[in-house]
C-alpha cells in the first residue's frame, strides 16, 4: 500500500498526514506531552545526516492495540505501517518509537540491519527517547556484517569445488 493510501488514515492512533508535514519540516514528529524530547530528537536527525542517513524519528505517545491472543501486546505492524506511509512519502529512513515496541522503514538499508538495531532498543520510554534514538543509529552506522561479500565467496568456492568434481570424475571415466 503506498503512502497515497494512507493519506486519510490513522495509524498507530497518528494522524498520517500531520506526522508526514511534521517530519517534512523538521524530520521528527512527536505529540505535544513529549515536545521536551524534540531538540534532543532533531540533534540525533542532525547527526544521521551529517553521516550520511537521511534519518526521521517519530513519537507515537500510547499503545491503542488492545488485546492480541488475550494478552496486551502492541501491534509492532501498526508502527511499522506508520514508518512506511512517512518513508513513502519523505523517503530515507524512519524510526517509529511507541512506549512498548518500535517500527521502522528505510529505503537505503535491509530489513536484516533495520530488525538488529530494533533489538538494541527495547521500550522507549519518555525521557529516553532521545537515547533510543541514538541507540538506534549507532547500531545502523556500524559496519555491517558483509553478507554480500561472503555470498559471493561461498559462491565462488561451489563453483570450483563442483568444476574440480566434475574435472576428476571425467578423468576417472577416461581412466
Amino acid at each position: 500500500m503506498s503512502s497515497a493510501a494512507y493519506a486519510s488514515e490513522t495509524l498507530a492512533g497518528m494522524n498520517v498526514q500531520q506526522v508526514i508535514q511534521d517530519v517534512a519540516e523538521g524530520g521528527v514528529s512527536v505529540p505535544p506531552e513529549y515536545a521536551d524530547a524534540a531538540p534532543g530528537l532533531r540533534d540525533v536527525v542532525s547527526d544521521a545526516q551529517h553521516e550520511g542517513l537521511e534519518l526521521s524519528v517519530v513519537v507515537v505517545p500510547h499503545d491503542q492495540w488492545g488485546m492480541k491472543l488475550g494478552s496486551p501486546i502492541a501491534y509492532p505492524e501498526r508502527l511499522r505501517d506508520l514508518s512506511t506511509a512517512v518513508g513513502e512519502s519523505e523517503g530515507g529512513t524512519v524510526l517509529t518509537l511507541g512506549p512498548a515496541q518500535i517500527g521502522t522503514y528505510s529505503d537505503t538499508l535491509s530489513r536484516f540491519t533495520l530488525e538488529s538495531a530494533e533489538n538494541v532498543v527495547q521500550h522507549p520510554r519518555s525521557p529516553e527517547l532521545t537515547v533510543a534514538a541514538q541507540q538506534f543509529l549507532d547500531d545502523v552506522e556500524q559496519d555491517q556484517f558483509p553478507w554480500t561479500a561472503v555470498s559471493a565467496v561461498l559462491l565462488v568456492l561451489v563453483v570450483l569445488v563442483v568444476a574440480a568434481g566434475t574435472v576428476l570424475n571425467v578423468r576417472r571415466a577416461r581412466a
